[in-house]
């Protein structure tokens, strides 16, 4: 699984190195995933698939989100002992959001760099390098992202490895159909 390709990461906490039994991880991006972009439009809002979206309050924040969304996020990152590892061009910045949003251990998640390397996509770059150190044959592993739809690299190694690949649509974010493929595919 190696890919020579080393892994820049922004800890709040280092990853463990893991034990025999298998483990799942969660790549998750901010903008257009948990942030669903433009929600609060007149024309959007009578098409969401949640009701409650909301505008985060803060010095920084001006994001819309679901709490309903982030209430059945957390319940599946902790029925399957899932590792979030932040994959967003927030960066540094992603932990605190997280947290103030109510994502468990938010602060506690890795962030991985997202800056393209050679000409590729930074964010693919980064979780191969992840991947290949942090991985082992058993481990389930999703990625949400908005940019996924686009990225015709990453699909092909997706597929290869396993992983689920959930790319929302930037205006509307997780939705429950996303929430339910991604329990399905933690509890195989």
């Amino acid at each position: 699984m190696g890919t020579g390709l080393s892994c820049t990461i922004f800890p709040m906490t280092q990853p463990s190195a893991h034990s025999d039994r298998s483990s799942n991880f969660l790549f998750l991006d901010i903008d257009g995933v948990l942030n669903a972009c433009g929600a609060l439009l007149d024309d959007v809002r009578k098409h969401q698939a949640w009701p409650d979206h909301d505008l985060v309050a803060g010095e920084r924040w001006g994001e819309t989100v679901s709490p309903q969304m982030v209430t059945e996020l957390n319940q599946i990152l902790n029925d399957h002992d899932v590792r979030l590892v932040w994959l967003a061009t927030w960066e540094s910045a992603v932990p605190a959001f997280g947290h103030k949003i109510g994502i468990d251990n938010a602060l506690d998640a890795p962030w991985l760099s997202t800056e393209d390397a050679h000409g590729e996509w930074g964010k693919l770059v980064s979780v191969r390098a992840f991947f290949s150190q942090h991985s082992k044959l058993g481990d389930k592993v999703a990625w949400l992202d908005d940019d996924l739809a686009s990225e015709h690299d990453f699909a092909l190694w997706a597929a290869r490895q396993g992983v689920l690949a959930i790319p929302p649509a930037a205006r509307h974010g997780i939705t429950p159909a996303h929430l339910h493929l991604l329990s399905e595919h933690y509890t195989r």
